[in-house]
């Protein structure tokens, strides 16, 4: 009984015991609740099953890199669905950091109208629903005339109610251009090789590589411009009112959080390092690519990683607009087949994968950024 009390005292037995006791409830709970849903009427009478998946989906699922028709099975309607929330997800990141980044600039900035004004947009940005920007914009985009009566905004480029009318790109892989794309690969591959050695001959030979790649990407690529048939445009790549709107919405809703963390990763920085570099004589953008940011990357990665994450989870109201991500095609399926459950666990695993192959990139980046004891 002693030893007992004794054992009981350290605190790594104590650790091991409530862990355990974790993850028996957790087990405990998780078998009660699929005990109750393989009892439920929607599943007991067809039982648990995944096999729904190779039959035809029987719906049209709208724009997608696949080419889905409703022929298809309907994991390649699913697959479909999960690419077009990576890609509007990714899409919506860049432009996320892009614009929190000169947000940011533009809230430490010494001209006092330039910070308030960019104060403005954070503020109303953060403090507005996401679903309210996700409304506003859609409804912006369907406000543009019919493709009959838009009007050129560039050459080539139409705005109608329609989607974004641009040229058309196509891409034909030459000999010359595979000889091109090969050299360009080449060379960057030695330029990072060689990187260790010699900066300037890894550069050079980046450079080369790079242009070779460009080169091959121009000489292989063909554009046709977009011509008005009816009601319709031929020759043109559309760009959907409910992608422009969900990408706008995103991005800009997020922005204001993003733009917060750049200026508090920026502000962490000693003030001394700025003043040290202007001692050198480096100008205030060399300092700010050369010694601030390097350092404020420490402070930043770990609260993008969450932010970033919430975009993705976010990018699941597209379909309040219809736009056909995971979660609409889903929902799509479940209605078709029956297999509710089963599809409410893809959308879940979806979303799980996604965001923790996010996690593993950026927690790959914070230990590249880290500061390293001696």
């Amino acid at each position: 009984m002693l030893s007992a009390v004794v054992l009981w005292k350290k605190p790594w037995f104590r650790a091991r015991v409530y862990q355990f006791v974790l993850v028996v409830g957790i087990i405990g709970v998780a078998g009660f609740f699929i005990h109750n849903a393989m009892n439920s009427p929607t599943i007991g009478t067809r039982g648990f099953s995944f096999a729904f998946l190779f039959e035809p989906s029987g719906f049209e699922m709208g724009e997608n890199v696949f080419g889905v028709s409703p022929d298809d099975p309907n994991w390649k309607v699913f697959l479909a669905g999960l690419m077009n929330t990576i890609i509007v997800s990714v899409v919506a990141i860049i432009v996320c950091a892009v614009v929190g980044f000169f947000i940011a600039l533009a809230r430490i900035s010494h001209r006092q109208w330039l910070s308030n004004l960019a104060l403005l947009y954070i503020e109303i940005n953060r403090n507005l629903p996401l679903l309210l920007h996700l409304l506003f914009w859609y409804a912006v985009c369907r406000s543009f005339p019919s493709p009959r009566h838009a009007e050129a905004v560039w050459p080539g480029i139409f705005a109608t109610n329609r989607g974004l009318v641009l040229p058309e790109f196509n891409f034909q892989a030459t000999p010359f251009v595979w000889c091109l794309s090969v050299a360009g690969l080449i060379l960057l591959a030695v330029g990072w090789v060689k990187r260790e050695q010699s900066a300037r001959l890894s550069l050079n030979l980046k450079l080369c590589g790079g242009a070779a790649l460009l080169a091959g990407v121009l000489f292989g690529t063909s554009a046709a411009w977009p011509e008005l048939s009816g009601l319709r445009f031929r020759n043109a790549w559309i760009v959907t009112p409910e992608f422009i709107a969900l990408l706008v919405s995103l991005a800009i809703y997020q922005s204001g959080f993003f733009a917060e963390t750049v200026r508090s990763g920026i502000m962490g920085v000693d003030r001394g390092q700025r003043e040290a570099a202007a001692s050198l004589g480096l100008s205030k953008a060399r300092t700010l690519r050369l010694i601030v940011m390097p350092q404020a990357l420490r402070i930043m990665v770990p609260p993008m990683i969450s932010q970033f994450g919430g975009l993705i989870k976010n990018s699941s109201l597209g379909v309040l607009i219809a736009y056909p991500e995971v979660v609409r095609i889903s929902m799509a399926a479940s209605v078709d087949t029956g297999r509710i459950v089963e599809c409410t666990l893809i959308i879940m695993a979806s979303f799980l994968v996604i965001n923790l192959l996010l996690s593993a990139l950026m927690t790959w980046l914070n230990k590249r950024v880290a500061f390293v004891d001696a």
